[in-house]
């Protein structure tokens, strides 16, 4: 759970929320669409995952997103950028995931990170990494993947994405 703090720099007030893994730099909740979120991964002429914004029963807010996958190749998900993030930090991205398959977090600031493996059920879970980012980097992409096998009828939904920093 995150907590609001109030901070003092250079004799101004500021609030800031943090979470177990310090200041929270980019949260999506999907409470105003899909906020730049698209499929990922299909080759030319393939049939594209179903990316859109769901309802029944979110994690936090009232909407989430949800992927059906299309099925035909391994890495099929959707990604989403988390911006205005500082360089030179460790970034913990977590997100509350449930649905059906499995799942795997990737993270890409010039380097690739994945998670381990998620099998979904109906109930949320956390899905959690980290990745240090480069000095001059200021955003990070996330990507909500199948892993290493073609899952047909998988869906991952997925709410409540953070990215909380740390040195």
């Amino acid at each position: 759970a995150a907590l609001t703090c109030l901070m003092m720099t250079a004799g101004m007030l500021w609030a800031a929320d943090v979470g177990q893994n310090g200041p929270i730099a980019w949260q999506q909740g999907f409470e105003k669409g899909l906020a730049g979120a698209k499929t990922y991964f299909h080759g030319k002429g393939e049939v594209q995952s179903k990316l859109e914004i769901a309802t029944e029963g979110a994690a936090e807010g009232k909407s989430f997103a949800r992927v059906t996958l299309a099925g035909q190749r391994t890495l099929e998900g959707f990604s989403i950028v988390a911006t205005g993030l500082r360089g030179g930090q460790k970034i913990t991205v977590q997100a509350k995931v449930r649905g059906k398959g499995q799942i795997m977090l990737a993270l890409n600031s010039g380097k690739w990170a994945y998670s381990k493996p998620l099998t979904l059920t109906d109930q949320w879970q956390t899905l959690s990494l980290s990745q240090a980012t480069p000095e001059k980097a200021r955003s990070m992409g996330l990507y909500f993947i199948s892993p290493q096998k073609v899952q047909k009828g998988a869906v991952f939904e997925v709410d409540d994405i953070r990215a909380a920093e740390s040195p």
